[in-house]
């Protein structure tokens, strides 16, 4: 296996290792679904030798996969004329690297803008975003077009026009978050009987339903025994919290990949809004109900549920927004989001037990900060100032070297100090929706959308 190919998914692979380290603080089921995943991408990042057949007039497939179709076709790209076509597809099982189907030099390198459509579609080869090569010498000249897909989206060229290949050798791969042909592409929204269900964001999406599933079972179960066992109450309080902020990783993860990879859908907005409600609705709800307003039930049920109908208030609102398409770039939140309202709660908490509550396992009088907070943040969910959602931000991002040692620094501080840190970074988040109108559009950017993402080769494969 070769480093340059595991290189392409470092980000993937840093990523995934920072959450099984942070997961194990949380649930070894956590940690298993982790390290499963850097097991996965393993798989698909390998990169084997293929024996050359040996002989000269052979023309090999320029991709692992299954051949789909052979069939006569007009090309008009680069060869101007009737030709045959192979259609190959890859599954998420196959080797994404691409080699060159003869010997010879690289005569054409183009890119085509296009749309996402799926494999299944009769226009995908010709309408889809796609990278078309050619290879030239003597005796033959061989195009290979690449297609965008659903899953995989693009394509790492280490090759340009005027190289002299050999048989074989790679000259690109397809970055994949995850896929299902090497063909396929992707389809806006959800088809009414047939919903497209992604495998990787909507297992991201479970994970989060099951932090906010079990962080309410945590709270019901100290509940029951508050008044007989206060210790191990405020420790099943305590496993509540982190399981709230566990909800938070999963949501951040969902979304990401289902961009990455080119997978929003309908289906995919509706389940993490279901998933939302659960985690950063009713556990926070529950939670400083429990600790803060059992004492005042009928003021503290009112407090409660009106940061629920608000949360899920704001959660309507983005869907309807976002399925009439008026959602602009999807770079800034309108209000305070849930998720960062939930984290914030549950990270304030989670610093007052640590900073108060070490040995009588109870906050005291600064449990009276939450109630306020819960009100204000039901208020910041349909204010009018944005957040930045930070979707800019991809595996292809680049920073300058003491930039990104400043974010290694900072999670690894927060790593160390877990019990304050994530109240910190959330209270930055609130304030800086007050003190983004006077931020210069430059440092703006600078911290929204982390300027300097790779150009031209973003797309996938597919060789007909």
């Amino acid at each position: 296996m070769r480093f340059q190919t595991l290189f392409e998914g470092r980000w993937i692979f840093a990523i995934l290792l920072l959450l099984a380290g942070a997961s194990a603080l949380i649930s070894w089921w956590l940690t298993f679904l982790f390290v499963a995943l850097i097991l996965y991408t393993v798989a698909f990042f390998r990169d084997p030798d293929r024996p050359d057949p040996g002989d000269q007039r052979a023309v090999v497939a320029a991709a692992d996969g299954t051949v789909a179709d052979i069939q006569e076709i007009d090309e008009e790209e680069f060869l101007k004329a009737r030709s045959k076509r192979i259609g190959i597809f890859l599954s998420v099982f196959d080797v994404h690297t691409n080699r060159a189907p003869v010997a010879g030099r690289i005569a054409f390198q183009q890119h085509r803008k296009g749309f996402f459509f799926d494999a299944r579609r009769p226009e995908c080869s010709e309408k889809n975003e796609a990278m078309t090569w050619a290879f030239q010498n003597r005796r033959a000249t061989v195009v290979v077009r690449q297609l965008t897909g659903a899953i995989a989206r693009r394509i790492v060229a280490w090759a340009k026009v005027g190289d002299e290949l050999k048989r074989g050798q790679r000259f690109g791969m397809r970055r994949s978050r995850e896929g299902w042909r090497q063909r396929d592409c992707a389809v806006a929204g959800m088809n009414e009987h047939h919903p497209k269900i992604y495998l990787l964001p909507n297992l991201m999406t479970a994970g989060n339903l099951f932090c906010g599933f079990a962080a309410t079972l945590k709270i019901v179960q100290g509940a029951l025994i508050q008044w007989s066992s206060p210790d191990e109450a405020a420790t099943l309080f305590h496993a509540a919290v982190w399981f709230i902020l566990g909800a938070c990783i999963f949501d951040v993860l969902d979304g990401r990949l289902a961009r990455l990879g080119g997978q929003d859908s309908a289906f995919g907005r509706e389940f993490d809004s279901l998933a939302d409600i659960v985690s950063f609705g009713v556990a926070p709800a529950l939670m400083v109900y429990r600790i803060v307003l059992i004492d005042f039930p009928r003021l503290g049920w009112l407090v409660a549920f009106v940061y629920l109908v608000c949360g899920a208030l704001r959660l309507a609102r983005y869907n309807c927004v976002s399925a009439a398409g008026e959602a602009g770039d999807g770079k800034a939140f309108t209000g305070f989001p849930i998720p960062a309202a939930a984290g914030l709660i549950a990270s304030i908490t989670l610093f007052m037990l640590w900073w108060l509550g070490e040995r009588d396992h109870l906050i005291g009088t600064w449990k009276w900060v939450l109630p306020p907070l819960m009100i204000f943040l039901s208020i910041m969910m349909f204010s009018r100032l944005s957040y930045p959602s930070f979707k800019a931000i991809t595996w292809r991002t680049t920073r300058s070297l003491p930039r990104f040692a400043a974010i290694i620094l900072i999670m690894f501080f927060t790593a160390l100090n877990y019990e304050w840190m994530p109240a910190v970074l959330f209270l930055i988040y609130l304030l800086y929706g007050f003190l983004r109108p006077w931020v210069s559009k430059r440092w703006r950017r600078e911290i929204e959308e982390e300027i300097g993402e790779e150009g031209d080769d973003e797309v996938v494969i597919s060789e007909p």
